[in-house]
């Protein structure tokens, strides 16, 4: 299952963190977040698409 996060706060980053542990059944493609330095950072990290809101991604 493809999964994309909107915000990145504490609540959002540990549903990150929870997400990318679940291996090949769930597939962190995206998040987005209105703090352009938090979600290019989780977006490096994670290696996936950033957005600077959920209705842009």
């Amino acid at each position: 299952m493809k999964v994309a996060l909107c915000g990145l706060g504490p609540m959002g980053r540990s549903h990150t963190q929870l997400l990318t542990q679940h291996g090949d059944d769930i597939e962190l493609v995206a998040v987005a977040d209105v703090q352009e330095d938090v979600r290019q950072e989780v977006a490096e990290q994670y290696g996936v698409a950033a957005y600077a809101s959920g209705e842009e991604m």
